[in-house]
């Protein structure tokens, strides 16, 4: 299926596979589940947690990469204040 996105201004024609679709919108679900827990919880405004989450994110994805599972705990609480539960939603990109 051919579907028109509007991308920057300009429109561009694209083959979905909505599989692939699929998984970056639960992606996109989850992440955004955590920016509004830091957003309700901490009272910071959605982008400071969008890049909280980030750096979160890029740290953990680092000690995943060493094999240090529960150095990967340890950064979540640190950073983000969240429990063990929520590390699959940021080591999605990485299994």
């Amino acid at each position: 299926m051919i579907i028109t996105l509007g991308l920057d201004c300009e429109l561009v024609e694209k083959e979905i596979d909505f599989k692939v679709l699929k998984r970056y919108l639960i992606k996109v679900n989850k992440m955004n589940e955590i920016v509004t827990i830091l957003v309700r919880r901490d009272s910071i405004s959605p982008l400071e947690a969008e890049n909280l989450v980030e750096e979160c994110k890029e740290e953990i994805l680092e000690a995943a990469l060493r094999g240090n599972y529960e150095e990967c705990e340890d950064i979540l609480a640190s950073y983000l204040g969240l429990e063990p539960d929520y590390l699959v939603y940021l080591l999605d990109d990485f299994y």
